[in-house]
């Protein structure tokens, strides 16, 4: 099959390119034709490229990128992360499509139903009346980080309405399931397929390593609660070391809140990495505090491929991977002292800890392996086409 897959970004950009990569390569190694079609290029689109067999660069020009798209010709369309109303449009017209539902891009203003100056998340469907209002809010008082995010309403409504009648909806957990629902979807054109890793080979580790080495992955934003697991550092009664990987518009703050941490000798903020397995393999425990309504949360299956227990906030759903007291932690509120509490419980017993590590690989092998996510993927191609053909 030929498959064209369309994102904004060519280039390791944060989680969502992570999973457009892994997938194109599985696909791609299991007999399919893999197309790119983006919209903006990083620094890391060469390496980027290596999944996909042929790519395309939209230059802004629709015309001249749907003749060549035409005359390639492809079976289907696997559209990911965009907000060209027109691209999306075209392409769901003209052939079979399914679109992946990362996150809450196309039901909100912000992207991500959160109030990051007040910790509040958003339960309501999108509407313009509403959100309209919300846009004119935050475009006059709040920060950038959320100011860069904004778009008009009724240019978001006919996106959503565009993503709604395109084709099958894909996602990741049975919350964004639910939230789809509440925007209007119809159930029988949404799949949920669980996303994949591959299990790492698991190293024996020596009993007594030092100190615990905590570690968090992930974009460098409010949204991901990396302030709050900084806070939560000095709360430790454990001995520890804290690494933080990852880059965003918060990096500043950030730098600013480590230093004057109180053990901010304990706390190494590396900035991007392309070597993430070694970091997943120097750490004892990955974290996870994102205080937004995670669609899935992939840092923490990925911290499971390499038998790292996870300790998280109870946020969206994070719930549906981790289950507390077997693989990982959860954490109830975003509350640095209880984050700091069950980071202990974990540090202070290594061998729970490895043992949550082990449950969380067997978990891997149980609910996402790259066997039962090529499987799904097949059948829900297998349906987008149907319906394209009955014209549902």
């Amino acid at each position: 099959m030929k498959i064209l897959v369309v994102n904004k970004y060519c280039g390791f950009h944060c989680g969502v390119e992570r999973y457009i990569f892994n997938n194109a390569e599985l696909l791609r190694d299991n007999g399919h034709e893999l197309w790119g079609l983006f919209e903006e290029e990083t620094d890391t689109a060469g390496a980027f490229k290596f999944a996909f067999q042929h790519s395309i660069l939209h230059d802004g020009n629709l015309d001249k990128t749907l003749s060549l798209i035409h005359d390639t010709g492809f079976d289907m369309v696997a559209i990911h992360k965009t907000m060209n109303l027109k691209l999306i449009e075209k392409l769901t017209e003209l052939y079979p499509s399914i679109i992946f539902m990362h996150d809450h891009e196309y039901n909100c203003m912000k992207l991500n139903r959160h109030f990051s100056k007040f910790r509040l998340n958003c339960h309501i469907p999108f509407n313009i009346p509403s959100c309209y209002i919300c846009s004119r809010l935050l475009s006059r008082n709040w920060i950038k980080e959320d100011r860069d995010s904004l778009i008009n309403p009724f240019r978001k409504s006919a996106i959503l309405k565009a993503v709604k009648s395109g084709g099958r909806a894909v996602v990741l957990s049975q919350f964004m399931k639910d939230t789809l629902l509440l925007n209007g979807f119809e159930k029988h054109k949404i799949d949920l397929v669980h996303p994949f890793v591959v299990p790492k080979e698991r190293r024996n580790e020596a009993d007594d390593r030092g100190a615990a080495r905590i570690l968090f992955a992930g974009p460098i934003t409010r949204l991901k609660g990396v302030d709050l697991l900084v806070k939560a550092a000095k709360y430790l009664k454990s001995d520890f070391w804290m690494t933080i990987v990852g880059r965003g518009p918060y990096e500043s703050s950030l730098r600013m809140l480590i230093e004057s941490s109180p053990v901010s000798h304990k706390i190494r903020f590396k900035g991007f990495s392309l070597d993430m397995p070694s970091e997943y393999e120097e750490a004892d425990i990955v974290a996870v505090p994102s205080v937004w309504m995670e669609p899935f949360g992939l840092v923490g299956i990925e911290a499971f491929s390499y038998g790292k227990p996870v300790v998280a906030f109870d946020s969206g759903g994070i719930s549906e991977w981790l289950r507390d007291g077997y693989n990982g932690l959860l954490v109830e509120k975003h509350d640095p002292r209880l984050l700091a509490e069950k980071l202990d419980e974990l540090i202070s017993n290594p061998a729970k800890a490895k043992l949550l590590g082990k449950n969380g690989y067997r978990t891997i092998n149980e609910k996402f392996s790259p066997e039962s996510y090529l499987k799904d993927f097949n059948q829900i191609a297998v349906k987008a086409i149907s319906d394209k053909r009955n014209n549902l």
